[in-house]
């Protein structure tokens, strides 16, 4: 089995055993990139411009081969079957074609999270389901291609750092639904690290310990996150936190008068108003309803 480790930086393992180390910092991306985009026919030219711009294009076209050379030599001296993962190159395209026993723990990532959507959306984990999930999420240790700052190294960062954040979600979510809230808050706080002024979650947070039975942390949690706000970017949080906050305390929870007419706050505001009048079994409604937009309605 081929591992392909791009969270942290690039790792390939064959079995146990780590290959193509001799590989230079470009060459590692480059493979990254096609590891990424695997079994797709990408033009010689579009490489060539991402890698090496400020070459000419003959000069770029020469990096780009010898490149490409490297790659393919290392696969076949860490005696990785052509079958398995190989780079084909033409004169107009390029295309590192993955077998099977080839994992690549980005692609898992996103392919888990996929599966977990559409199975959330339809009540509860499986066991299987979570643990796969759980696993995948385990090898999200640090951003994609982490000390790499070329421009489509920063996109795909940014993607599956919020793929994660989604997946981590779910199982926040999932492990409320079956009763598991300190595993929901271990979620919860986990997102928080990488982002800690996500308000989304902070909500979440914040109800998860009112249905834990500890309101005096949900209270905590808040005002840590205002005094954050006030002294990172001189804001205070969104009327939707302010207004869980108020509920919790037991006050008024009036809509902010700002928020009128069509605004795009203002519908999910009045759901929330009227999950947060209800008791008991509605808790997990209301839980449900502050995740909805990192959700999508799940």
């Amino acid at each position: 089995m081929i591992n392909i480790c791009t969270f942290g930086g690039l790792s390939i393992f064959n079995g146990s055993r780590p290959v193509c180390q001799n590989l230079g910092p470009i060459t590692r991306e480059l493979f990254s990139y096609l590891a990424v985009h695997s079994d797709a026919c990408l033009r010689r030219e579009r490489i060539a411009e991402i890698f090496w711009p400020e070459k000419s294009s003959s000069r770029s076209r020469a990096s780009l081969n010898t490149a490409l050379w490297r790659i393919n030599v290392s696969l076949k001296s860490a005696k990785i079957d052509d079958q398995v993962a190989i780079v084909h190159a033409s004169d107009a395209a390029v295309v590192m074609n993955m077998g099977a026993e080839v994992a690549l723990d980005c692609a898992d990532l996103a392919q888990q999270v996929e599966i977990c959507t559409a199975s959330a959306a339809k009540g509860p984990l499986t066991h299987e389901i979570r643990s796969a999930l759980q696993q995948t999420l385990t090898r999200y240790s640090d951003g994609f291609m982490e000390g790499a700052e070329s421009d489509w190294v920063m996109r795909e960062r940014e993607r599956y750092r919020c793929l994660f954040e989604r997946g981590m979600t779910i199982l926040m979510r999932d492990n409320a639904l079956s009763g598991r809230l300190e595993e929901a808050l271990a979620c919860g706080s986990t997102i928080l690290e990488g982002d800690a002024l996500k308000e989304t979650t902070q909500r979440a947070v914040m109800w998860l310990h009112v249905m834990n039975g500890h309101r005096a942390k949900a209270i905590e949690q808040y005002l840590q996150l205002r005094r954050k706000l006030r002294e990172e970017i001189d804001v205070d949080p969104m009327a939707e936190t302010t207004m869980l906050y108020r509920h919790i305390l037991g006050k008024d929870n009036g809509f902010d008068p700002q928020l009128h007419g069509d605004h795009p706050r203002r519908k999910c505001q009045a759901t929330i108003n009227e999950r947060l009048r209800a008791v008991g079994a509605e808790r997990m409604a209301v839980l449900s309803t502050i995740l909805e937009a990192d959700l999508g309605g799940i």
